[in-house]
């Protein structure tokens, strides 16, 4: 998730198959299939050879005012290095039980007081629950 500026603000913390089915549901499952049996291979290709290490790729899906009205940009930017997005999806894979989800955001405050008040209050309206160390 980004801001209005496109600076990051946060991810969604949703398993694989949550985030496939979202995103499919503007541009199809085939699509993003199709979409990955072609980079994978060719940035395997290009940069496997070469690297081992954190490796992603930033994509977005951009509305079209004609059709197909929701399409892939399927390179926005190559990470060779671990980034929020990796970040969160372990966290997502280590921590967050199957079949929930939540959202992981970072912010910045000018007094720390109002940090520790919007922690308080999300802490009261989302308390923790830990089942099977999830």
């Amino acid at each position: 998730m980004t801001d209005g500026k496109g600076a990051y603000v946060g991810n969604m913390l949703l398993a694989s198959e949550q985030i496939e089915a979202w995103l499919a549901g503007y541009v199809g499952k085939r699509n993003l299939r199709l979409l990955h049996q072609e980079i994978v291979p060719l940035l395997s290709a290009e940069i496997g050879p070469y690297y081992q290490g954190p490796f992603g790729v930033d994509m977005m899906i951009c509305r079209f005012n004609e059709k197909p009205f929701f399409r892939i940009l399927p390179c926005v930017e190559v990470n060779l290095r671990m980034n929020m997005g990796m970040l969160t999806r372990t966290f997502c894979d280590r921590f967050v039980q199957p079949g929930h989800s939540g959202e992981f955001f970072v912010d910045s405050f000018e007094d720390p007081a109002q940090l520790a008040l919007l922690h308080k209050q999300l802490k009261e309206s989302y308390p923790l629950r830990v089942e099977q160390g999830k």
